[in-house]
């Protein structure tokens, strides 16, 4: 081997042995750090262990005081909830009894108003009633209570008219016709139970057997126009007779009142 090869050779094995002292130092120098590292982490380690220690135990005393206040909190939410079902209960009742006491007034007042009614309806019908009563008796009762007037003639020398009725007769008027001519007189009025004389005489040279003829019209107190027709015929002596006929008379009366009385008041 040559000198120069030699050198390089020992030059080689020197920076060999260099490296290897490099990585044996490295590697050294890593292992011491993580020797550190190591007891870094145990003694971080140690450390927590207390701590863990600490906390496991504190876990029972911690879910104490938490299942204690969830107890506490479910024990309030329970109350509230008795105490909201209470109330909706309470008011439930309370409605309850308000509608039945409504509905037991609304009965009562349902009651007394069909109470009212009919006592009302029953007032008004006999109020109606006797309305008509009285009307349907002041009618029929007029008849007697109105003015009739007719004639009176005893003789030839007396013509007289006359008014037997209860009232007075107004705008009576008389009319008289015989074989010697016509006479009328009016308009007068005649009070009841009186006579009024005519303002004439029949002429003597009437002969016997000849009739007189005539008509009275009148009108009584209730406004109802009346009237009557005569006939006399003269006897030889003067005397006066009726005819077998020619002597009528009016049945005349106000219209009859309306029956204004209901059908749901008649019986």
């Amino acid at each position: 081997m040559l000198p120069s090869e030699s050198k390089k050779l020992h030059s080689k094995l020197s920076e060999i042995e260099q490296a290897l002292h490099n990585q044996e130092t490295t590697v050294r120098d890593a292992s011491k750090a993580a020797d550190v590292k190591e007891g870094e982490i145990a003694g971080i380690i140690a450390g927590i262990a207390p701590a863990i220690r600490h906390a496991n135990k504190d876990v029972p005393t911690y879910e104490k005081a938490q299942r204690k206040k969830e107890y506490s909190l479910n024990k309030l939410e329970l109350a509230l909830q008795r105490r909201t079902v209470c109330a909706a209960w309470f008011t439930a009742i309370a409605t309850l009894l308000a509608f039945g006491a409504a509905g037991i007034y609304a009965h009562i007042a349902s009651e007394q108003l069909d109470q009212m009614i009919t006592a009302n309806h029953a007032t008004r019908c006999a109020t109606l009633v006797t309305a008509q009563s009285a009307a349907e008796s002041a009618y029929h009762s007029r008849e007697q209570e109105r003015a009739w007037v007719e004639p009176w003639i005893p003789n030839a020398n007396s013509f007289t008219v006359s008014n037997p009725g209860k009232t007075v007769g107004r705008e009576v008027r008389v009319f008289v016709r015989t074989t010697v001519g016509e006479s009328q007189f009016g308009p007068l009025t005649i009070s009841p139970y009186t006579y009024f004389p005519a303002p004439f005489i029949f002429p003597v040279s009437i002969p016997p057997h000849q009739r007189l003829r005539g008509k009275i019209t009148y009108v009584d107190v209730f406004g109802v126009s009346h009237w009557v027709k005569f006939c006399y015929s003269f006897g030889e002596k003067g005397q006066m007779s009726p005819c077998e006929t020619g002597n009528e008379e009016d049945h005349n009366l106000e219209n009859p009142p309306e029956n204004t009385i209901p059908r749901e008041c008649r019986q």
